[in-house]
């Protein structure tokens, strides 16, 4: 089995003069978010074996953050194939993995979180907000082997969960 955390980028900073989308850095909403995700994906889960990234500063700021709470020490690899593409990339990326790694964390944008999501499952929308994380795992037995349908989305976790209290009123 393979299991895949679809991380989309935390909160990005818009009020910046800046020149290309790919240089925008995270708002301090989105440094918060990723920090508390990062602790609550290593309460609530094992750690990825690999991290694969795009390129993007706010992608790059949300892996360090994430790693850095869940006090992981993982490898990271930053692809420009994540960057402003869509849900098939993200398969051909995970298809090039290593059979040894069997958790890999693709930490990337919108639309294709959402378009990789639906593709390994089969079909149907998930909203992807920033910082959502989504769990899947692959019945299959190599990366190259991934085909649409594959997967199983075990959970999906956006940032701004709240707390069901379970006595509830």
């Amino acid at each position: 089995m393979k299991t895949i955390y679809l991380v989309r980028h935390a909160k990005s900073d818009w009020s910046g003069p800046i020149e290309r989308d790919h240089d925008r850095p995270l708002a301090p909403r989105g440094v918060e978010a990723a920090t508390r995700m990062g602790a609550w994906l290593a309460a609530t889960d094992a750690p990825p074996q690999k991290v694969v990234s795009s390129t993007a500063r706010r992608t790059r700021e949300t892996v360090r953050l994430m790693l850095d709470a869940a006090g992981w020490s993982v490898p990271v690899t930053y692809s420009s194939a994540l960057y402003e593409t869509d849900g098939e990339r993200y398969l051909e990326v995970l298809r090039a993995l290593p059979k040894r790694v069997g958790r890999v964390m693709l930490v990337g944008h919108e639309p294709a979180c959402s378009e990789c999501v639906g593709l390994l499952i089969g079909g149907g929308g998930v909203r992807f907000a920033t910082t959502t994380i989504a769990r899947i795992d692959l019945a299959c037995a190599t990366w190259e082997a991934i085909q649409p349908g594959a997967g199983e989305l075990y959970w999906l976790m956006p940032a701004r969960f709240r707390p069901v209290d379970p006595i509830g009123d």
